[in-house]
């Protein structure tokens, strides 16, 4: 097992999945993104905002090997060459938002813009996704100039959190039930959840049209709605069952599974009905009242959520959750549109509506700025949500905003954003805090597991999952649906991210060359050695629950659970101790991943969450037809929309090319 001096400790009685923790959807969020409510920071957490809101020191340009472009002309997808961007460079781009009218805000950061200066240091035609390889470590930069506009928010009326769930007491839908905490909910609450959680009403069908941006769309026409309205008709003039024998009845359009001509994840193989859950009523006035915003909002919950996860079930979080949470704040669900926007043009293969984006995202900014002026403000959960969630968008569309902000500063000040949300998110029974420091949590492991300018992992994240789950119960080594991994797992890839960080920064001199004799000190190898003897009762004890998987279902998600066991063994003898590849415990390793891989059948959701696992065993394997599988597997992944695939394949096949470890030749790609 684990040391348990590296780890939070749980109480024994936890017995219960991640996932038994469930997610009753019309959750009383009591977060505006807007709403700020003084509160009191402990001195540690001022400190700690201060000195991220104060001190500006500029991370190391990325490494370059001996045979890669020279400094400042690094590539970036492998066709485009740029400089990383200074604090400086930041602060005038975002300023943009600042000085334009949101119908503007395109034209105003686009590269190809009236305001040349803005971008004249990475080249005439330089593509923005280019552009955002470079880290920036200033939130000062980051967030002081971006606008000094007030915040634009439609606060909703708020609950406080700690009266949603307490021991004998559920708070839902804003109304007090008492329960049987033995037995869990009334048969009658259970058939009322049921009821708000399957119930739908349609608004019609998305079928797939192209959006042509902000002012040159048609928005009112972006969903279909000639089916409900004949459907009104035939009702009136008919017996209320004509309609069942339409050959367009929504029911049989909602082939979100099915193929077309062969090709995985075909969401459009028929045009998409548009049903939005009961629960979610009253939608704000925003999505009622412009269609588009109505379709990009089915779109993320139908499908974008569904991609973000390994196994999609009942508690998805990004459909029970998340919801509740945007249709109660206007940034938060702005921010959401965006999302969603950007993931279905990258799907549909048709260009971003890059204006309509920034007019959405234009107010997200300066309310984060807002929060983090003055820490005696209090951070709310939709702060930290939209925090996360720019940091998540910037993974999968790197251009989706055309300014050179990486993802690397998103992640830190998300973190400090956790840092100074998490005592008022840790009691019993909290979803959203369980749901944030997961989605947190599994960013900030790949990202310092991606990149040598991170900070290691918090360990405070699995705390805070235990305080949130001990209702429940937690059981560590039960697979988790939101992450592919056991609690367990998680951790050992925590403990294997400090080990990583501190070692993949001496492996570069103060040029930031790659030093190819690299040998760890002895206390590295000490720990490197405690940490491989904890993982062993690991792999025999490994299980998933009952209730999301029947015996013969389970077979993807305990297989994903391996995978990112073995890649991060891996990762340990490869980026720790040096091993050599063709070492006999490396080659055992390798072929436990590649088994591990080949149980995940193609198409299934768990696919598309082994990005890390996958890109591990195609950098480490020099095995010809072992490499065509994994590259075969990553272009039929990059058909989902998520930039991140793509870029991962690249960096790959730059390590075959180059014969070198990728850890040498990386440009901040983001590998989970």
């Amino acid at each position: 097992m684990v040391s348990r001096e590296a780890i939070p400790s749980y109480p024994s009685s936890m017995s219960h999945s991640l996932d038994d923790f469930s997610y009753p959807s019309p959750a009383d969020t009591g977060s505006s993104i807007g709403s700020l409510v003084p509160f009191t920071f402990s001195p540690t957490t001022t400190s700690q905002l201060n000195s991220f809101l104060q001190h500006s020191a500029d991370i190391p340009d990325q490494p370059l090997s001996h045979s890669s472009p020279e400094q400042g002309d690094v590539r970036d997808d492998g066709s485009h060459r740029s400089q990383y961007v200074s604090p400086a460079d930041v602060s005038s781009a975002y300023a943009a938002y600042e000085s334009q009218s949101p119908s503007d805000l395109h034209e105003a950061i686009s590269p190809h813009s009236k305001n040349p200066q803005l971008f004249a240091s990475h080249g005439e035609g330089q593509d923005a996704e280019s552009m955002a390889t470079g880290v920036v470590s200033s939130t000062d930069d980051f967030f002081s100039k971006i606008t000094n506009s007030p915040v634009l928010s439609e606060n909703r009326p708020q609950v406080h959190p700690h009266e949603s769930v307490t021991a004998g007491h559920v708070r839902f839908m804003g109304v007090d039930y008492e329960i049987d905490v033995s037995s869990g909910l009334s048969s009658a609450k259970r058939k009322w959840h049921a009821y708000l959680t399957s119930v739908t009403d349609n608004y019609g069908l998305d079928c797939g049209h192209s959006d042509l941006d902000l002012n040159r769309n048609d928005d009112h026409s972006a969903i279909d709605i000639n089916y409900a309205l004949d459907l009104i008709s035939s009702q009136s003039e008919s017996s209320p069952t004509a309609s069942k024998d339409r050959v367009d009845d929504p029911s049989s359009l909602d082939s979100t599974q099915n193929n077309l001509d062969g090709t995985r994840y075909a969401y459009y193989a028929s045009p998409v009905p548009i049903n939005i859950p009961r629960y979610l009523s009253p939608l704000p006035p925003s999505l009622l009242q412009t269609p588009i915003n109505l379709m990009y909002f089915h779109h993320f919950i139908n499908h974008t959520a569904k991609l973000l996860v390994p196994h999609d079930c009942v508690d998805n979080p990004f459909v029970s959750v998340l919801p509740s949470m945007v249709i109660e704040d206007s940034n938060l669900l702005n921010l959401m549109l965006a999302y969603s926007a950007s993931h279905r043009a990258r799907y549909l293969e048709h260009p971003e509506p890059a204006t309509r984006i920034a007019h959405w995202v234009s107010s997200v900014f300066p309310a984060l700025r807002v929060a983090l002026e003055d820490p005696h403000e209090k951070v709310t959960d939709s702060h930290l949500a939209a925090a996360i969630m720019l940091l998540s968008l910037k993974i999968i569309s790197p251009s989706t905003f055309e300014v050179p902000i990486p993802w690397q500063s998103h992640l830190k000040l998300a973190r400090e954003l956790f840092l100074a949300r998490k005592e008022q998110m840790a009691y019993p029974g909290n979803r959203i805090g369980a749901f944030l420091a997961r989605w947190l949590g599994y960013l900030d492991i790949f990202g310092t597991l991606s990149c040598r300018h991170t900070e290691p992992p918090l360990l405070e994240y699995y705390a805070l999952i235990s305080t949130c789950c001990s209702i429940e119960g937690l059981d560590e080594l039960c697979v988790d649906c939101f992450t592919g991994f056991t609690p367990q797992t998680g951790l050992f890839l925590t403990r294997l991210g400090k080990l990583v960080h501190q070692c993949d920064n001496e492996r570069f001199d103060e040029m930031g060359m790659w030093i190819s004799g690299w040998k760890p000190s002895a206390n590295i190898v000490l720990e490197a050695q405690e940490l491989i003897t904890d993982l062993e009762i690991l792999r025999a004890r490994t299980h998933t629950s009952s209730k999301h998987f029947q015996e013969s279902g389970s077979t993807d998600i305990i297989a994903s659970d391996k995978a990112f066991y073995y890649a991060g063994l891996l990762h340990l003898h490869r980026r720790v101790l040096g091993t050599s590849p063709f070492s006999t415990t490396v080659q055992e390793a390798l072929n436990e991943l590649m088994k591990a891989l080949a149980e995940i059948r193609p198409g299934e959701s768990a696919e598309i969450g082994t990005l890390f696992p996958l890109f591990t065993a195609g950098c480490e394997t020099h095995n010809a037809e072992q490499r065509m599988d994994i590259q075969e597997r990553f272009e039929v992944l990059e058909k989902t929309g998520m930039k991140q695939m793509q870029h991962a394949r690249k960096l790959m096949q730059r390590c075959w090319d180059e014969e070198l470890p990728w850890v040498a030749l990386t440009r901040g790609e983001f590998l989970g």
